[in-house]
């Protein structure tokens, strides 16, 4: 058995450090330490050790067509979900939505009246903010709630690796209207 590491104030800075980058540079990132940081990431615990998830990694000519498709689908109503969503928070929820949302167009200088803006703006999640690559986490389609935990730790633990590393990441939830692309 190991002795338990000594590393809560390297953890709190890394866990603080983590943000939801939308403006990236178009510096790529080695392919070593973006391996480095996957292989630290299956560490993540899951259902038996099951590892429920696939990384899809897209960059170069594949990243701009589907910046380019994306977001015309999208506007043109084609979307499919993965999962059910109203949109609908109630109480501290949607409190914590609403700051969000303002904080990030007030930083943007967005007004709420200009919803046209807000749109065009929001388009962007669909171009990865210009990320120069983009991981894709899935899961089996007849894979339940369960392994959707499971995957969702993976991948947390991937955006602190990132985050340990200097790296910005930023989870992208919008895409869960596009699965049939």
């Amino acid at each position: 058995m190991t002795a338990p590491l000594n590393l809560g104030e390297q953890f709190s800075e890394v866990a603080k450090a983590r943000r939801s980058i939308r403006a990236f540079t178009d510096q790529p990132v080695a392919t070593e330490l973006l391996k480095t940081i996957f292989e630290t990431a299956i560490q993540a615990p899951s259902n038996c050790n099951t590892q429920p998830w696939y990384v899809h990694v897209a960059t170069g000519a594949t990243l701009e067509a589907l910046r380019e498709e994306l977001p015309r689908r999208f506007m043109a109503g084609d979307i499919a979900v993965d999962h059910p969503y109203d949109g609908k928070y109630e109480g501290v929820f949607r409190d914590r939505q609403y700051a969000s949302a303002k904080a990030l167009y007030d930083a943007l200088g967005i007004p709420r009246e200009q919803k046209t803006e807000r749109q065009a703006w929001f388009l962007n999640n669909f171009r990865f903010f210009n990320a120069p690559g983009v991981a894709f986490f899935t899961m089996p389609k007849d894979f339940g709630l369960r392994e959707a935990c499971d995957l969702g730790m993976f991948t947390q633990t991937v955006m602190l690796g990132f985050s340990a590393h200097g790296l910005g990441s930023c989870p992208q939830t919008a895409l869960g209207f596009m699965t049939h692309v």
